[in-house]
């Protein structure tokens, strides 16, 4: 599990992590939208690509995709809301962390034995 740093509350923000396993990489674009007080996040991994997906609070918020990626998404919040304020990354309320394969499939397993966050 790496953390994804170097965010900014700047509400339109792009960035690219490497696989921490293939070392490919992987390319974000995280935007904020004030209309529904959201953040979005697009992703591109090779020929895969998620457009508008919602930051929610999550082990993996890519579960749905854990035979297709090898990599997942764990949206940590140090409080009991979603990330909806600009300055989420900022201030340090919501964290975001790129899981490896194995991280993914040992979150899944945790949920199947029903652990919670």
């Amino acid at each position: 599990m790496v953390q994804i740093t170097g965010l900014t509350s700047n509400p339109s923000q792009t960035f690219n992590v490497p696989d921490p396993v293939t070392r490919k990489i992987i390319y974000f674009s995280l935007y904020f939208s004030p209309r529904t007080q959201n953040w979005y996040i697009d992703i591109k991994y090779e020929t895969f690509t998620a457009r508008g997906l919602k930051l929610v609070r999550g082990q993996n918020v890519l579960s749905r995709h854990i035979n297709t990626l090898p990599f997942g998404l764990a949206v940590v919040i140090t409080d009991t809301f979603e990330p909806f304020l600009i300055n989420d990354f900022v201030s340090g309320r919501v964290s975001l962390f790129l899981l490896t394969h194995s991280d993914a499939l040992t979150v899944r397993d945790m949920i199947i034995a029903g652990a919670s966050v």
